[in-house]
């Protein structure tokens, strides 16, 4: 697979920034939730996977210095638990805010993780935030998409309590793509 220029990259992140208010990805969209059968509120992020620690704190360099767009968070190590299993993971992350939707680079550790793509760069995965994730997962069964089972990802906390950050629904139906749900639920 031909890794995409950082020229492609670029055009890419410009016609979403420009094309997320037209298409209604917003804040504003999570209010006609329940009354017309939603699945997606709005895109919460974007995704560019990166081969090391090294390739996010250049991407994030780029996007700081040279775009001047401000740093949502990091760049960051992440060790969470994984899954209903609490496996232990290890990654590394920093997110670019673009006004309507955050871009973030980021690595994990080995390639036991479903999101980590074998390419160096340049892979790009969207992650939608669901109606309430139930009733998301209702209307996919409904309209006959296929999907992953639940995935919740915790924080370690101290005393070997867990919180929980956020759950993934993976959206497998559309094959070589990352498509996911999100259901964010705290920030540790």
């Amino acid at each position: 697979m031909r890794r995409p220029s950082v020229k492609r990259l670029y055009a890419l992140i410009a016609v979403i920034m420009i094309s997320a208010p037209v298409m209604g990805w917003n804040q504003s969209s999570s209010v006609l939730v329940n009354e017309e059968g939603i699945i997606l509120t709005r895109m919460d992020h974007i995704v560019v996977f990166a081969s090391s620690q090294k390739k996010v704190d250049e991407l994030m360099r780029i996007f700081r210095e040279d775009f001047q767009l401000p740093v949502f968070w990091g760049p960051e190590g992440l060790n969470v638990l994984k899954g209903k299993e609490l496996k232990p993971v290890h990654g590394y992350s920093g997110g670019i805010f673009l006004g309507n939707v955050t871009l973030e680079f980021e690595t994990w550790e080995g390639n036991d993780i479903a999101e980590r793509p074998p390419v160096d760069c340049g892979y790009i995965g969207i992650a939608f935030e669901p109606a309430p994730l139930e009733d998301a997962i209702r209307r996919l069964d409904d309209k006959g998409i296929k999907h992953s089972e639940v995935e919740p990802w915790f924080a370690p906390m101290p005393a070997g309590s867990k919180s929980l950050l956020w759950e993934l629904v993976y959206l497998t139906q559309f094959e070589g793509t990352l498509l996911k749900l999100l259901s964010s639920y705290s920030n540790c």
